[in-house]
């Protein structure tokens, strides 16, 4: 069978990650899982990855400069490492494919993690690419250029139709808050979004309702965890275990602490911050 690229990228890198099938990992939210997603670690690696966010944050503290920065970080990283060179190949493909009729004027990509993507992406497609900061500052570039970025005032973008690239989509939270005000606010025509991973918890129907189309490279789906079982990346007992999850995830959380009695009260009694998200989840009321 022929290999998916994309999918050998995110195991290789260890962008996906499936727990042993006894210790799942601990989320932020008090909840726990058998797999975590970081899709910024297709730059390269973990070590890699985390040094550019590392100087990520040093950049924004400049605004004008921050995309050009980031733009000859980020295209050093695509002539260095294949694996991330093929996720921006595949992501400009897929621009591509989006309306071909009526190619998009635009991108962009919001603070942080979906600079990684996007301002590459621009660059290899020719295309102005819009940075969007938490605060709803918008900041336009030219690709290829060394000139500094300039802020966008409210309207500006009016009809030039945008495509926002991102790393990944759970729910579409941060579309929902600020992405899809931020666009309307400059006037922008968006329609579609880009992701790297969908981990189809509801982000394409949520965006769906505000008339943006979802399109993806990788989706958190049972067949990606049987490929990566078949391919070797994690065994069978990972990927039962991870498709369980994908199916019913809070079914999931029951079954296992049903099957593993012992797992909270062992995680709270080690401490540390998987204690604290594991408290946090009891006070949420995750655990009955």
């Amino acid at each position: 069978m022929e290999r998916n690229p994309i999918l050998e990228g995110l195991f290789a890198t260890q962008a996906v990650q499936v727990s042993p099938p006894d210790a799942p990992f601990w989320y932020t939210s008090g909840k726990f899982g058998p797999y975590y997603v970081n899709t910024h670690y297709l730059f390269g690696g973990r070590k890699s990855a985390e040094e550019a966010l590392a100087a990520i944050d040093a950049a924004v503290l400049d605004r004008a400069s921050c995309p050009g920065r980031l733009r000859t970080l980020f295209l050093e990283g695509y002539a260095r490492d294949p694996v991330y060179r093929t996720c921006i190949d595949a992501l400009c493909d897929a621009v591509r494919r989006i309306q071909p009729d009526r190619p998009p004027r635009l991108l962009s990509g919001g603070e942080r993690r979906d600079w990684y993507f996007s301002l590459p992406v621009a660059d290899r497609l020719g295309l102005p690419h819009v940075s969007l900061f938490k605060d709803g500052e918008a900041w336009l570039s030219e690709p290829g250029s060394a000139a500094p970025a300039r802020k966008l005032a409210p309207g500006s973008l009016q009809d030039l139709r945008a495509v926002h690239v991102v790393d990944i989509v759970t729910e579409a939270s941060s579309f929902l808050r600020a992405w899809i005000p931020f666009l309307q606010g400059l006037g922008a025509v968006f329609e579609d979004a880009l992701t790297v991973v969908d981990r189809v918890q509801g982000g394409t129907e949520a965006l769906a309702e505000h008339g943006v189309r979802l399109h993806a490279l990788a989706r958190v789906t049972p067949p990606l965890f049987h490929e990566a079982a078949e391919a070797g990346h994690i065994t069978a007992a990972q990927a039962d275990l991870a498709v369980r999850f994908t199916g019913d995830p809070d079914g999931f959380l029951r079954s296992f602490l049903a099957e593993h009695p012992g797992f909270l009260d062992r995680t709270l009694a080690l401490g540390g911050k998987n204690a604290e998200k594991a408290k946090l989840g009891r006070e949420k009321g995750f655990y009955g």
